[in-house]
């Protein structure tokens, strides 16, 4: 079967992320490291990404155990500041996905909180997908299976159909323990190679 559908990732991909914590933590009166150790702690994480709590509990959640660490920092306005950005767009990135969608179906897949749609906006990426899959709507995270076998369901096609894209090992092989021809993304050059090889994008010059 020829593929019909690109499924891609957001964050490491499209999405990238700039290092102001440092910055934060110091105004703040917190110490390096505190904020992504707490706020990506496991378990706390995974109820965010699955829609167990919402971004917003997510986030609160973090600002109590910082407190409770740290009672001298100002814990609420560190992550109100740390919570300001939707990051940046990798543009060359974008652009690819945009010539990939001249001729498949283009689907985000992603671990998110249910904030994505309000960073999609800021981002002006809200047009950019024809469908969105959702962690948090969806119940299930990457690098469970069951996440993309909603996603060809939905998109009612088979895993042949499908190649996938990411920056996480652990994601990429999850998806091709089903059958999706999967790529794990580390720079735009061997992303436009990959896709190219499948006859989806031209090379460069």
């Amino acid at each position: 079967m020829h593929l019909t559908t690109l499924f891609t990732d957001l964050d490491g991909v499209i999405r990238n992320w700039a290092d102001q914590d440092g910055d934060i933590e110091w105004r703040f009166g917190l110490p390096r490291g505190a904020i992504r150790a707490t706020i990506f702690a496991t378990h706390h994480l995974n109820d965010a990404i699955t829609g167990a709590v919402s971004d917003a509990q997510w986030r609160q959640g973090a600002v109590e155990r910082l407190r409770a660490d740290w009672p001298e920092a100002d814990a609420a306005q560190a992550m109100t500041a740390w919570s300001a950005s939707a990051g940046s767009v990798h543009q060359d990135v974008l652009e690819v996905i945009r010539e990939v969608r001249q001729r498949l179906r283009v689907v985000l897949i992603t671990n998110a909180t249910d904030r994505l749609n309000a960073d999609l906006l800021a981002l002006d990426l809200h047009r950019e997908f024809d469908h969105i899959v959702n962690s948090s709507t969806v119940g299930i995270a990457k690098p469970d299976t069951g996440i993309f076998s909603h996603a060809l369901e939905a998109c009612g096609i088979s895993a042949r159909q499908a190649a996938f894209i990411d920056d996480q090992a652990k994601n990429v092989e999850a998806a091709r323990s089903l059958g999706i021809l999967s790529h794990r993304f580390e720079d735009v050059e061997t992303l436009r190679e990959f896709l190219t090889g499948q006859g989806v994008v031209s090379g460069n010059d």
